[in-house]
């Protein structure tokens, strides 16, 4: 015998409450019946890329003393990714 689970909305691990589903089933011929409990765990992926805000922004740099020196260039942006764990870091 071959159970099919059939999703009714997409499976988002970052968005779930909880990260797994828990549900009864039981098979049953003219004579018998047996009934078991299924768990099926859901894993993260990477599959949000990282956002940067402001997307777009312009910046003068003066020329200056040479290299090797930190430069502010622009005005400060936020960078998120909603990915959860691991796969929600960034360098």
């Amino acid at each position: 015998m071959i159970v099919c689970v059939l999703l009714l909305q997409v499976v988002d691990f970052d968005t779930m409450p909880s990260p797994e589903f828990n549900f009864q089933v039981r098979v049953e011929d003219p004579d018998n019946s047996d009934s078991g409990s299924v768990r099926i765990r859901v894993t993260d992926v990477n599959d949000n890329a990282p956002v940067i805000t402001p997307e777009y922004d312009t910046a003068t740099l003066t020329e200056g003393p040479g290299t090797g020196i930190d430069t502010p260039v622009g005005d400060p942006f936020d960078a998120i990714d909603i990915d959860s764990g691991e796969n929600g870091q960034f360098e």
